[in-house]
């Protein structure tokens, strides 16, 4: 009797799952674009120094 409470649990609960895994990635995916723009020997983004 549980399997349909489950499905229930399941179908509430996958798009804050797949919207945390999505948020997730796209910060992972900022900080990776951040870390490659900035040398290793500053804070300051490379967009900066060329604007």
């Amino acid at each position: 009797m549980g399997k349909g409470y489950d499905w229930v649990w399941l179908a509430e609960n996958f798009i804050t799952i797949d919207g945390k895994i999505q948020a997730v990635e796209r910060e992972i995916q900022r900080l990776e674009a951040t870390t490659w723009t900035q040398p290793r020997y500053s804070n300051t983004p490379v967009e900066t120094w060329n604007s």
